[in-house]
């Protein structure tokens, strides 16, 4: 099965402030059903990067099953690190940077890591999605 994951925060760019995260985990049923789950979540003192990756983490938790994956984001860094291999290899470094300082937000990388073993992931880019001002309306 093919599931799209929608993701939005209220941040943007090289911030520290409160901010809210949210996703919209869309697929559809064998008989062609439209099939939405909404997560959401809010947390102080957060990062863009690291509001976009818990809202990755938290859709992912709702798959029960093996599915290919594609998050749909405006965070151009989360949606690059999906894409890339680094995390298999700072899961391979023990979660260490090539500078040997750990790697930010490790501890949501481990989770993102445990989801994407069961998981074919993939991400794209996007300014906008057909859900960002619904996600952002509920935040």
């Amino acid at each position: 099965m093919h599931v799209s994951i929608y993701i939005e925060t209220t941040l943007a760019g090289p911030v520290v402030k409160d901010g809210a995260y949210g996703a919209v985990v869309e697929y559809i049923t064998p008989s062609g059903r439209i099939v939405t789950r909404e997560v959401s979540g809010k947390e102080t003192q957060t990062t863009w990067h690291r509001s976009a990756l818990l809202a990755v983490v938290k859709a992912l938790e709702i798959l029960t099953h093996p599915c290919e994956v594609t998050v749909i984001t405006s965070c151009r860094f989360i949606a690059n690190m999906i894409n890339s291999d680094n995390v298999e290899h700072w899961k391979r470094e023990e979660w260490k940077k090539s500078s040997g300082e750990d790697v930010k937000h490790k501890e949501l990388w481990q989770q993102y890591a445990e989801y994407a073993e069961k998981h074919r992931i993939t991400a794209e880019y996007v300014k906008k999605h057909k859900y960002s001002k619904e996600i952002l309306k509920k935040i």
